[in-house]
């Protein structure tokens, strides 16, 4: 699976006057698990979880996984803040 992030903005509080810009697609995903406010991303593999993270500086979680990381209701990556994300199959 893929996580495709869109609706983006350099800064939280940065007004839109379009739809913003499109953040990294996230590719190698098993899927997805919340778990007291937090939310985990799963991979497939080392390799898939390293390059994940290094495209959106999320901090790694046990084996094969990572922590999203929100400001508020976005999104927030190493390049920027979105508000908009899903998970499709790939």
């Amino acid at each position: 699976m893929q996580l495709h992030l869109f609706h983006g903005r350099t800064t939280p509080d940065e007004s839109l006057q379009d739809w913003g810009f499109d953040g990294p697609t996230i590719n190698g995903i098993t899927g997805l698990t919340g778990t007291y406010g937090e939310i985990y991303v799963h991979f497939e593999s080392e390799q898939d979880l390293y390059k994940a993270q290094k495209q959106t500086g999320w901090d790694v979680f046990g084996d094969f996984a990572l922590v999203l990381r929100f400001q508020e209701d976005l999104l927030q990556t190493a390049d920027g803040y979105f508000g908009d994300w899903e998970l499709i199959q790939s």
